[in-house]
């Protein structure tokens, strides 16, 4: 018989190390009773252990020949005992003693359980050997679960584990906590796992070292915290940077000579923060705050001192006699840990508006002598190894050499053997550049150090990456020689390169002249923007990366966009691509949270960049982990009492926690390089998010850990006493709508309200049915636009509506009774009546054709109304009803256009008026009925992100708006129409409002208003004309605000969710002659950048007040506007952290004035509801409920919204209102601007406003907006200079990036030339009046 000797040998071997006890891990001890000591003892040889006398008194537990003693039912803990002995997972000794109880001596078995380490040594002979065994026995899935159930009942204490006296009384037995087990207490063997929780709860008694204790009965009682609610709190929780442990310690060596090492620097920094001095760091010219200095430090100590951490998968166990380790995922115990190595870098991840790109300046300016050093933890290529036998030969000089070896080397000099010496050791000689000769310097410069690192097809190959197939051997041996020979040089250096978002590359600019000492760093910039190399003292901008990596390092500092490097270098081989030639001091992404992801151009390229330090700067490290702090006061505009209130909350994202740990995991992996996860990505599922999700126990403590390791942030609590910004007031609008308003908004609650009667609630043609989500939630978005302006129905949408109706109304049951309750035929009649409204109203028919804003004016000739008008209404002057022209912005930009080139004329003559106005009008009209398309698909086709806005300017096209269930459009098909009807479905609208041969609308060419016979000076009436205001109750809001922030000098910020209200509101703004800059999406970001740089930069005194108008959507991009101090929100914002991350724009670090910011809530409509709905939830501090309010991305998402749109609230209309929202606002102040009333006839007048009393807001502000103004001069002038002037206007933009303390302003091109224009009109008379 043959004997597997290899098997022998491995069984041997775990025969020995398993009964080692010296090698094994005390775990706990179990005690038993009841066992069949009436047919045998328990056997078991004695241990021979090098432990006290008392403990020779142990045997080994023969598990195998107690489960044949016993012989029958027994305690299913013994046979989880006896599966974890025989395969050698565990060995278990034991000892008996007795218990008086009674009477009676009850004898006791304490089994002592130790654990087999997996890394003990010689651990592969049990691999080999359980592997050896059958698969179908499942071995390591019987283990877990046998291992749980003894993990559930085990004592880890120290006293549990001693050996305790032979004989114990029952009472001194029983306070002691001992859980007895009886042996042959039969349960079924198909037991329950023991919950999550449980466990949990005795894996924790395993760690502290604990008695055995029971967990919580039911698993219900226990409230478990959601993954997201977890997450959130093991976020928050970081621990703030800390400088305690180096207070009161002493410098090493205090002299100015001295370079000092990592620890020095740290306590300097600490003594630095009493004194607030502004000299902390040098090179930085600012006052740090306290906290800053400390982020500062906590970077600096994470760079300098490389830290080793516990592998998140492991928990240290505290158990009797011995410490281990329990890997959570398997069970298994280790002797040492699987550990991996801190990156030196991390996270910045401050809150918002904290400095974090001045704290990352200092960083630089702090280690700006410091350089990259040769690294440990990467392959590096090292010497060739010479073949032990070589051939030799005689040279010239009759020496014994290698056949065809390289000639001897010349003996380096001095010089060279200093300077590699300093170099390739990266010694600190910059800090004493300034004493060393210049010839020293260049030497040391020219050559720096260097390594070579090997290459796995053209790319550098951890050594932590597990291969999964072997290379292919169907290669050439040049091939595998080429390989083999392949490696990379990578340059050390003291440079630190940023890669910053575009939009931000003008911000690090202004940042580094604002804070850094102008001549201390080297810098390097790199845009796209450039159009040429420029070098000045501050340093050198191009749009061309060098490809020489020397030339590279030259510099301290190096900036680029994202752009740039996505587009030029993305496009570079490995090979060709410079920066992958340099070993880099630090790497700095700044918004790093687009590093997580995996295919965009820039992650992969930072992926492949090598780099010393690394850091990404973020406040969102992801979306869901954001909480911004937000301290305000709060007060509604909508009492004459204002009751202002503090408030402090805290504002959360929407969070999905798996994607948002999935993001984090590819930050820690691919860009910050932590092994293992870099090289194996699916470790990071299996050790933190599959833990997390399950809630195993350690898994919290495990993130928790991690986070802290890397991540550099404070708590609000923590900076509260260093930073003290200005106020921030937050307040809520609460405005009346305006007429038209009114209109659509009615309008689409008819819509709704018909829907659900007509589909009787049910079934798909039902909006709210599930099926329909999608047109519901675009209806409902439509309808928050509308509290703007809607001209998104159609006349034909309108009257398809009221054929519903009327359907509708003729249904009746058998008895002749309605189909419908009473409430819904009220629904109904209501519907009818707000359409019969629209539809009335020739003002409303005209805007939904052309989709403008409607202006009204008053106190222009017919004949500007008849050429450019848009409509007309009914007006009172001077007791007399008159015609009011109504107007779109492009038809009154023309109207001042052709005042501004006919000042002088005499507006008395009206054929000669008529004569010059229907010249000027033809071009007009041309050229806007062929850009009517272009313009509104620029209002309405900008694409949100689940939204598509259909222009329904197009010929015969109808209206998305209604999104008309199937059932009505069965009605429309058998409805008769009438040829008008389907001349109008089918023309465009300039068929159905222009008539071949008239210039202007058929609607105002008969106007005959017999304006010029009540107005008695028509040329004054007309340099006196008023636009008495808009058809949005918001649009005349804003506008009177902006007008007196333009006055007072005020620069203010406006943030839009939907564009068209944007074009609405620029439109006003150009019409009113009011500063405005935009940064929207549909801008490119080269642009945006000088945009708010303009911005910043705006010289508010000589020029007026300005305001920013921005999307919603770039609010939250790292952008700092401090510049504004008013802030206002066009609508209510659903998602409150978006909210908070907008106004974190103004109210940051920088701001020095106290930040006003409103909300402006359209009264009784849905967005009053969203503004109630907010505030509760900001009230309610039920975490639940908070974590599930953030995920309701849209307003119909959420429960009580739905329910207050299903109410079908209309609000009350009278077609006799005035047509118009007047300009006018609650004062800010007290000033006043008034006309003189002797200006010149042909002077250019401002708009004026007047302080009036009012019950509800106090001091109101009315405004006289006139239609010729100076400010609209200079903006038409200055419009068209921009036009002309653009490259020069981007080359100013350029020149003051590079120096803006030599170059001139971005505006000194305008200024010149208004400045010229000024003159000229100045030195002019005015010329007498002429009659024609």
């Amino acid at each position: 018989m043959s004997v597997d000797l290899n098997k022998t040998s491995n069984i041997q071997h775990i025969v020995e190390i398993s009964n080692d006890l010296s090698k094994l891990v005390p775990v706990g001890t179990l005690i038993f009773f009841n066992l069949p000591l009436h047919k045998s003892d328990l056997g078991g040889l004695p241990i021979h252990h090098h432990e006290s006398v008392s403990d020779s008194q142990w045997k080994w537990l023969d598990i195998n020949f107690l489960m044949y003693v016993c012989n029958g039912e027994l305690n299913p803990i013994l046979f989880d005992l006896q599966l974890v002995i025989n395969f050698r997972y565990a060995m278990a000794t034991y000892k008996t003693f007795t218990v008086k109880y009674r009477n009676e001596v009850l004898v006791m078995y304490k089994v002592r359980i130790y654990g087999l380490p997996t890394d003990v040594d010689g651990s592969r002979f049990f691999h080999e050997w359980r592997n050896s065994k059958p698969k179908n026995l499942h071995i390591e899935k019987r283990f877990k679960k046998s291992w749980c159930y003894l993990i559930k009942h085990m004592d880890y204490s120290d006293s549990g584990w001693a050996a305790g006296d032979a004989e114990i009384d029952f009472e001194k037995f029983v306070k002691q906590h001992h859980l007895l087990i009886d042996a042959r207490a039969f349960k079924t063997l198909n037991r329950p796992e023991p919950s999550t929780s449980k466990l949990n709860f005795h894996v924790h008694r395993w760690t502290c070292n604990e008695k055995y204790s029971e967990e919580p009965k039911d698993d219900s009682e226990v409230k478990i915290p959601s993954l997201a609610t977890r997450v959130h709190e093991i976020y928050d929780q970081i621990t703030s940077p800390s400088l305690e442990k180096y207070k009161g310690k002493h410098l090493a060596k205090n002299r100015k000579d001295y370079v000092p090492n990592s620890e020095d620097v740290l306590i300097r920094l600490t003594a630095s923060i009493p004194t607030n001095s502004e000299k902390v760091i040098e090179g930085v010219k600012t006052s740090l705050y306290p906290f800053q200095i400390r982020s500062i430090a906590k970077m600096f100590e994470k760079e300098s001192f490389v830290e080793k951490s516990l592998s998140p998968n492991f928990v240290k166990l505290r158990g009797p006699g011995r410490n281990s380790y329990l890997d959570i995922m398997t069970y298994a115990l280790h002797i040492k840990p699987e550990i991996f190595t801190l990156p030196r870098g991390g996270i910045l991840a401050e809150n918002m508006g904290l400095g974090k790109t001045l704290i990352c300046l200092s960083l630089i300016c702090l280690t700006k002598n410091d350089s990259s050093q040769v690294p440990d933890d990467l392959l590096l290529r090292g010497p060739k190894e010479e073949p032990e036998l070589q051939e030799l030969e005689l040279d010239e000089e009759n020496i014994l050499r290698p056949l065809n070896a390289p000639p001897p080397q010349k003996v380096m000099s001095l010089v060279n053997i200093c300077k590699e010496c300093v170099n390739q050791n990266s010694l600190p000689w910059r800090y004493y550049a300034s004493d060393l000769p210049p010839s020293v310097v260049s030497i040391l410069l020219q050559d720096p150090g260097y390594f070579q690192i090997p290459l796995v097809n053209k790319e550098y190959e951890s050594p932590f990456v597990l291969r999964t197939r072997k290379r292919s051997t169907r290669r050439s041996k040049a091939a595998a020689e080429e390989d083999e020979q392949s490696f990379r040089t990578l340059y050390l250096c003291n440079t630190t390169i940023i890669i910053v978002p575009d939009n931000l590359f003008h911000q690090w600019n202004t940042e580094l002249n604002k804070h850094i000492s102008s001549n201390y760093l080297s810098k390097l910039f790199i845009s796209n923007q450039f159009r040429k190399n420029v070098d000045t003292k501050r340093g050198t901008y191009t749009n061309t990366i060098p490809r020489d990596p020397k030339e590279l390092i030259k510099f301290d500092l190096i900036i680029v966009t994202h752009s740039y490097l996505a587009r030029q270098v993305g496009d570079m081989s490995s090979e060709e691509n410079p920066l992958n030639r340099v070993y880099w001091k630090r790497l700095i992404i700044d918004e790093g949270h687009s590093m997580n992801s995996k295919s965009s151009k820039t992650s992969i390229l930072c992926k492949t960049i090598h780099a010393e330090r690394r850091w990404a700067v973020t406040g969102t490290p992801t979306s869901g982990l954001t909480s911004l702090y937000m301290d305000e006061e709060q007060n509604d505009i909508n009492v004459s009492i204002r009751s202002p209130k503090k408030s402090k909350y805290v504002v959360k994202s929407s969070f999905n926690e798996r994607e948002d740990l999935v993001k984090l995991g590819t930050i820690i992996g691919n860009f910050l390089k932590i092994e293992p996860f870099l090289s194996r990505p699916k470790l990071w599922s299996q050790t933190i998010i599959q833990p997390l999700a399950s809630n195993i126990y350690g898994s919290d403590v495990s993130l928790a850990n991690l986070l802290n390791s890397i991540v550099v942030r404070h708590n609000s609590i923590d900076i509260e006493d260093d930073l003290k910004l200005p106020q921030l007031h937050h307040e809520a609008v609460f405005l009346e709508p305006s007429f038209h308003n009114k209109i659509s908004i009615n309008l689409f609650t008819a819509v709704l309200a018909v829907n659900a009667v007509s589909s009787e609630r049910t079934d798909i043609d039902y909006m709210f049915h599930p099926a329909n989500r999608q047109q519901l939630r675009r209806l409902i978005t439509n309808l928050q636009r509308a509290t703007f302006h809607w001209t998104g129905f159609k006349q034909d949408d309108v009257e398809t509506l009221i054929h519903i109706c009327n359907i509708s109304l003729k249904k009746k049951n058998r008895d002749g009774s309605s189909v419908y309750s009473t409430n819904d035929l009220n629904l109904i009649k209501t519907s009818i009546e707000a359409s019969k409204i629209a539809l009335s109203n020739a003002r409303w028919r005209t805007s939904a054709l052309l989709h403008e804003m409607n202006y009204f004016v008053e106190g222009l000739p017919d004949a500007f109304t008849k050429y450019f008008g848009t409509g007309i209404v009914d007006n009172l002057v001077n007791g007399q009803h008159l015609e009011m022209a109504v107007f779109g912005a492009p038809h009154l930009n023309a109207i001042q256009e052709f005042y501004y080139k006919n000042r002088f004329l005499s507006m008395d003559n009206e054929e000669v008026l008529k004569e010059r106005l229907e010249k000027v009008s033809k071009p007009f009209w041309q050229t806007y009925w062929k850009d009517s398309v272009r313009r509104n698909n620029e209002r309405f086709n900008k694409h949100d992100a689940d939204q598509v806005f259909e222009s329904n300017l197009k010929n015969g096209a109808i209206s998305n708006a209604i999104n008309v269930p199937n059932i009505v459009k069965d009605f429309t098909r058998i409805r008769r129409r009438s040829s008008n009807t389907k001349k109008r479905h089918n023309s465009s609208p300039k068929d159905q409002l222009t008539e071949d041969g008239v210039d202007g609308l058929v609607i105002t060419k008969e106007v005959n208003s017999k304006f010029s016979a009540v107005i008695e000076d028509l040329n004054d009436s007309v340099r006196k004309a008023r636009i008495l205001g808009t058809a949005s109750a918001k649009l005349s809001y804003l506008g009177s605000r902006l007008m007196e922030h333009q006055r007072d000098k005020v620069k203010s910020l406006i943030f839009f969710e939907f564009e068209d209200s944007a074009y609405y509101l620029t439109e006003l703004l150009d019409v009113l002659g009011v500063n405005y800059i935009l940064y929207a999406t549909f801008i490119n970001p080269s642009q945006r950048a000088r945009n708010l740089s303009l911005f910043s930069e705006y010289d508010s005194e000589l020029q007026g007040g300005v305001t920013l108008i921005m999307d919603l959507r770039l609010a939250a991009h790292g952008l700092t506007i401090i510049a504004a101090t008013r802030v206002y929100f066009i609508s209510p914002v659903w998602q409150r952290s978006i909210e908070a991350q907008a106004i974190k724009r103004a109210h940051r670090i920088g701001q020095t004035q106290d930040v006003h910011v409103e909300t402006l809530v359209l009264r009784g409509t849905l967005e009053e509801e969203i503004y109630r709905r907010r505030t509760q939830e900001a009230q309610n501090k039920d975490e639940d409920e908070e974590e599930e309010s953030s995920k309701r991305r849209y307003v119909i998402d959420d429960t009580g919204m739905q329910q207050y749109i299903l109410k079908h609230k209309f609000l009350a209309h009278d077609i006799r209102e005035t047509e118009y929202a007047p300009f006018k606002a609650p004062a800010l102040s007290e000033a006043t601007n008034l006309n003189q009333e002797n200006d010149s006839e042909y002077s250019l007048l401002n708009h004026s406003d007047t302080l009036v009393e009012s019950p509800d807001y106090g001091k109101v502000r009315n405004w006289k907006v006139y239609l010729f103004t100076n400010d609209n001069l200079s903006k038409f002038n200055k419009t068209k200079g921009e036009k002309a002037q653009k490259e020069q206007i981007e080359a100013a933009y350029i020149d003051h990036f590079v120096d803006p303390e030599s170059a001139p302003p971005i505006e000194a091109t305008r200024k010149k030339r208004f400045k010229l224009h000024s003159r000229i009109r100045d030195s002019v008379p005015p010329p007498k009046k002429v009659r024609f």
